[in-house]
């Protein structure tokens, strides 16, 4: 179930991480992935050793060919019964543009203001995450307005 929060949970492990970066314009950037013909966050699972903050720069440079900049802001989760894990969505800057790493589910990365990217999203019928996706976009969207997150 997805759910707002200000804290990271702490009852139960986190094993993944995504990011809603924002540019320094108040744009936000995400992924087209291509298994799921669908507009995405940018992150995945915490790799053995790595802080959240780094898992969050290796999706982000993978996924997206961005580097991050914090400070980074947890704003969502997700718990999984099936695995009694947690993703958090954290907010995050952008520092730097890259090249995209190919091989990776992404196909490109997108910029738009999250008004436009709730539009978008909410025409891709085939979507199931679509209300997820809608409702995480609201809430970045919060943190940008209300507490002027990045470009910080």
């Amino acid at each position: 179930m997805l759910k707002r929060i200000d804290t990271l949970p702490a009852d139960r492990p986190v094993a993944g991480v995504h990011v809603v970066p924002i540019t320094d314009d108040g744009y936000i950037v995400m992924g087209w992935n291509r298994e799921e013909s669908a507009l995405t966050t940018i992150g995945g699972r915490i790799e053995p050793g790595e802080t959240h903050e780094q898992a969050l720069g290796r999706e982000a440079h993978e996924e997206a060919g961005i580097t991050l900049k914090g400070p980074y802001t947890p704003f969502a989760s997700w718990y999984w019964e099936s695995t009694s894990t947690y993703t958090v969505w954290y907010t995050a800057g952008v520092a730097a543009w890259h090249d995209l790493v190919p091989g990776f589910e992404n196909t490109g990365r997108v910029t738009f203001t999250p008004e436009t990217a709730r539009a978008i999203i909410s025409q891709l019928h085939h979507d199931p995450g679509q209300q997820h996706r809608l409702q995480l976009l609201t809430w970045a969207q919060e943190l940008i307005t209300t507490q002027n997150v990045p470009g910080r």
